[in-house]
């Protein structure tokens, strides 16, 4: 397993590139649901390649936005998003959604 440090390394150097961290862990994912282990509610691999690929321009044009530009990340379903459940796991909470107009943060 790579750590932090090391894929921060890798992109540094030009070594390995946001496109091939993303798409390794989006291989990942889809693994895991093949041997019946889902563990994540939602999946956006679209919005994560598109944005792994802007994120590699930028490391091109050493422009990155950090020293992890374009490192894919989860997020635990305990926190609010805008726009989506959610439920921190118990079935009552799965129709709770964050309204539009607060911040992301916020806990009704």
């Amino acid at each position: 397993m790579t750590t932090l440090w090391q894929a921060s390394q890798q992109l540094q150097t030009g070594e390995s590139g946001p496109e091939a961290f993303t798409a390794a862990a989006l291989q990942a994912v889809r693994d895991r649901e093949i041997a019946g282990e889902c563990v994540f509610i939602n999946r956006y691999e679209t919005q994560a390649t598109q944005q792994a690929h802007k994120a590699g321009v930028r490391w091109k044009a050493h422009h990155p936005l950090s020293t992890i530009d374009g490192l894919p990340i989860s997020i635990k379903d305990l926190f609010d998003v805008e726009g989506e459940a959610t439920t921190a796991g118990p079935a009552c909470c799965r129709m709770r959604r964050l309204p539009r107009q607060m911040p992301a943060w916020w806990r009704g």
